[in-house]
């Protein structure tokens, strides 16, 4: 009777089910400059380490541009937990 506990112990398994987690990094320069390029790359690293969905956008040194990036992702998180 133990080992048929056991048995059936070692068979359970539990299913969790979670979204992976999106991380947005903005980069506040082209990619063309190899600095941004290397925190997007160790950034990358370590999100793909720690199972993580990073999206890399890069602004172009342009303030505006940076907050249309900006409003266009906040509004696309509203969509998605709408």
């Amino acid at each position: 009777m133990k080992y048929f506990l056991v048995i059936i112990l070692f068979n359970v398994t539990f299913t969790v089910s979670v979204a992976k987690t999106h991380v947005t990094f903005i980069a506040p320069d082209s990619n063309k400059h190899d600095f941004w390029k290397l925190v997007a790359n160790i950034g990358q690293s370590a999100a793909n380490n720690l199972d993580i969905d990073l999206e890399v956008i890069y602004s172009e040194s342009n303030r505006f541009s940076s907050k249309r990036i900006i409003e266009q992702i906040a509004n696309r998180k509203k969509n998605l937990s709408s």
